[in-house]
């Protein structure tokens, strides 16, 4: 899975779905924690201090509830177009 290769834990990528927020685009969903939410989750989500780059950097695409891809944020891209 590209998980792996992109150094992404899939337990991050559940957390992301989980808590972020969600666009509907394409017929997919996109989903992303905002570096505003992040201090509210520090007491949901275990281990929060060892894994918070990824979770605000972390976006992930679904669709039908599975995951398709995960990637790193990029400072250039916008998260939702």
């Amino acid at each position: 899975m590209r998980l792996k290769k992109r150094g992404i834990p899939l337990e991050i990528a559940e957390q992301v779905v989980l808590y972020g927020e969600e666009k509907y685009t394409h017929g997919s969903v996109k989903y992303h924690i905002p570096k505003s939410e992040l201090r509210y989750l520090e007491n949901e989500i275990p281990n929060f201090k060892k894994h918070k780059n990824l979770l605000k950097n972390v976006l992930v695409v679904s669709k039908d509830s599975t995951i398709i891809t995960v990637m790193k944020r990029s400072k250039n891209k916008k998260i939702f177009n």
